[in-house]
């Protein structure tokens, strides 16, 4: 299991909701209600998420849990400090379809198969810019 996994894991024991891993592959956990999170992590502020297709109303890889823990380092690709947000989903899923179809109309370069799409958090505007848009969202300071 990755550091940032376990990083991801010390936060939501630390904010009070513990997650019991599910049989099976994949980071799915188990909150105490029976609620499913699914554990995402990347050492770039960016949630990294693949579509069945291109078409922006594809089923993605996020989908078919209650919550989306998107776990990452302070300090890109470095140890220590992290910052995690415990997401909706739904949330998720809206805010990468939105960014999505955003981009897809910028007419980009991509030979018509892009099937991993991306959301920042980080951005020169608020409006792209996940780490505000999720600010709610965001666990406590951990290590």
């Amino acid at each position: 299991m990755g550091s940032l996994v376990n990083a991801g894991l010390v936060a939501m024991r630390n904010n009070g909701r513990p997650l019991t891993k599910t049989p099976g592959r994949g980071n799915i956990y188990r909150l105490s209600n029976d609620e499913t999170v699914r554990i995402r992590t990347c050492n770039r502020h960016v949630l990294l998420v693949n579509a069945e297709h291109p078409d922006p109303d594809a089923k993605l890889d996020i989908e078919g849990t209650d919550w989306l823990l998107v776990v990452m380092p302070e300090r890109e690709r470095t140890e220590g400090q992290i910052i995690a947000y415990l997401i909706p989903t739904s949330v998720a899923v809206a805010e990468m379809r939105r960014a999505h179809r955003k981009w897809l109309a910028t007419n980009p370069a991509t030979g018509g198969d892009n099937k991993t799409w991306t959301l920042a958090f980080k951005e020169l505007t608020a409006h792209d810019n996940c780490a505000i848009k999720w600010a709610k969202y965001r666990l406590g300071r951990e290590t």
